[in-house]
């Protein structure tokens, strides 16, 4: 923020303004330096700024800002209306402005473009973005002269690389959260009628989850949700060919779903390694091959679930015949969508996988069938405990799935 909002920013001036020595501020950016250096990206101290790749270091910013503010304040050393008036000049190529938080999102986004142009640091135009942006009648390349032009003095070479840099951010994050968005519909439509080297790669990939994890029930594969984020993320990775910041990147270790998760993951790395060596694709490498397969594993995680909780866990409810007593466990376990609860039922025995009672006779008498021990008398946490426990259970029975 510093760098942003001062005028003229130095380490000197930032040092004295937070009375804080300047082998502090080393040491302390020390983590953040080494984070940002996967993306070739450095700060330099004489004029304080982050350098590299321009469109690079915006992502990460963004990302720095956003993370530790979240909306609780406006951060930035511009009106507010500023950020507000881009947003609203660019809003239909962002479905995420339909959504309070997504909407807020971009204007943090704005205001920090608008902060980078005035210091004269601009994203230039890469040609590989060419087949999407070149003669595309939907993406307007003169709208934001039109925005643009009574705040900042841009060249056309300029205006053509910010203008880039807008639609690139339209397109290269998996943000799509309803069929009904025209953004969907305007992505599936361009990048399946017109050759392209992104729509190959996520077919193929497609064609091979059908054959494989998805093959019970390879319909889900279809649905346009999937395509058009899978075609957003590989779009990112086409166009930057290395790791690019993203928040799902900085997130990721608090989202972890398991096992489910690493399956799904190990299938599609062993699916980019093989098409590595059979197609021509020249934006997937070493660098940028885990971060793909992070990306679309995350994808089709959510469709991947649906077809594990069709495989649910058959539980046995062995509890005395009393509605107060039993009633708010039954009621739980109906409620979680991977399990399936019935009355113990002696004669099916062999159909459980695990057993909830309040007694040990049920575990004596089949020793080889999972359960849990239910204790009248415990409080909520146990709801928390059988959770986990029946989650654990689950997994291990769709682990071959």
């Amino acid at each position: 923020l510093y760098m942003l909002n001062e005028e003229d920013p130095t380490i000197t001036d930032f040092c004295e303004k937070y009375d804080v020595s300047r082998s502090t501020v080393s040491r302390k950016f020390e983590k953040l330096k080494n984070h940002l250096k996967q993306f070739q990206l450095r700060f330099t101290y004489t004029e304080s700024n982050l350098v590299g790749d321009e469109r690079l270091v915006r992502l990460s910013l963004f990302n720095i800002i956003w993370l530790g503010v979240r909306g609780i304040e406006w951060p930035f050393a511009l009106p507010e209306a500023d950020a507000e008036a881009f947003v609203d000049e660019f809003s239909e190529y962002f479905p995420m402005t339909h959504s309070y938080l997504g909407r807020l999102e971009l204007k943090y986004f704005a205001a920090l473009v608008l902060l980078r142009i005035k210091k004269e640091n601009y994203a230039k135009y890469d040609k590989r973005y060419n087949f999407l942006m070149k003669n595309n009648r939907y993406l307007d390349f003169d709208r934001l002269k039109a925005f643009i032009d009574d705040r900042f003095a841009l060249t056309d070479k300029q205006l053509k690389g910010e203008s880039g840099f807008i639609y690139l951010l339209a397109q290269m994050f998996p943000f799509y959260l309803s069929t009904d968005e025209p953004a969907l519909q305007q992505t599936l439509h361009f990048f399946a009628d017109k050759k392209n080297p992104v729509y190959p790669l996520v077919q193929d990939l497609l064609a091979e989850m059908k054959e494989t994890v998805f093959a019970s029930q390879p319909s889900l594969l279809d649905e346009p949700l999937i395509i058009g984020n899978l075609i957003n993320v590989t779009y990112g990775n086409y166009v930057f060919r290395q790791p690019f910041p993203n928040i799902h990147r900085l997130l990721n270790p608090t989202i972890n779903r398991g096992a489910a998760e690493a399956q799904l993951q190990a299938k599609i790395s062993t699916f980019l390694t093989n098409y590595r060596e059979d197609a021509t694709v020249d934006y997937l490498n070493d660098d940028n091959q885990e971060q793909m397969a992070i990306m679309y594993t995350h994808t089709l995680l959510p469709f991947y679930d649906q077809i594990r909780y069709a495989n649910r866990l058959y539980v046995g409810i062995a509890l005395e015949d009393n509605f107060l007593l039993v009633q708010g466990l039954s009621q739980f376990l109906h409620d979680l969508t991977f399990v399936a609860a019935e009355p113990y039922d002696q004669n099916h025995q062999a159909k459980y996988d695990v057993v909830v009672g309040s007694s040990q006779l049920l575990k004596k008498l089949n020793p080889d069938t999972a359960s849990y021990l239910w204790d009248y008398a415990s409080d909520d946490r146990q709801y928390i405990d059988l959770y986990r426990s029946l989650k654990n259970h689950f997994d291990e029975k769709n682990l071959s799935l």
